[in-house]
């Protein structure tokens, strides 16, 4: 990515015309290309918004689930999230290096999390820098359109679930 004088990055394809919708590239109307394309979109964004506080946004959310029950542990999080569980370990080990979530070793092989108060403030200033995030993402869309767009991949995602390697249970 190229840095514009302002400090905003800026992709490669930025400025090129893009395909129309009949375009001669047969995956350019398939919904699991376009899907994974505002996924990238999304992230670059987040990224973007996050980079003073280098957070991922795996990270962010297994913070906010960890926020939202504090002594939940790693597995339950991996499944809310949607993640599989090595790589859920492996982010909860980050943040715990970084002094945002405490690991505390339950029964057996469990291990059980607390955002700590440096966690906390991390939510805080997260939330600051993405608050604009959905609406910048969703900019092309009318207003109008907004709400029926996020029902509809909400649709999607409770109906698909079943067909991930990490459904949500």
């Amino acid at each position: 990515m190229a840095k514009r004088a302002a400090g905003k990055t800026r992709t490669k394809s930025e400025g090129k015309k893009l395909p129309e919708s009949g375009s001669k590239e047969p995956f350019y109307g398939e919904p699991g290309y376009l899907i994974r394309r505002i996924h990238q979109m999304a992230v670059s964004l987040f990224l973007e918004m996050t980079d003073t506080i280098g957070i991922t946004p795996v990270q962010y959310a297994a913070m906010l689930a960890i926020s939202a029950s504090p002594g939940i542990d790693q597995r339950r999080i991996a499944s809310l999230i949607a993640v599989d569980r090595t790589t859920m370990n492996d982010v909860t080990k980050r943040l715990a290096g970084r002094g945002w979530v405490m690991r505390e070793r339950g029964r057996g092989r469990q291990i059980h999390l607390r955002v700590t108060a440096g966690g906390d403030e991390l939510i805080k200033k997260t939330r600051l820098a993405l608050r604009n995030h959905g609406n910048r993402l969703l900019k092309p869309l009318p207003t109008g359109e907004r709400s029926n767009f996020l029902n509809a991949l909400q649709l999607l995602v409770q109906a698909n679930s079943k067909l991930s390697r990490t459904p949500v249970v």
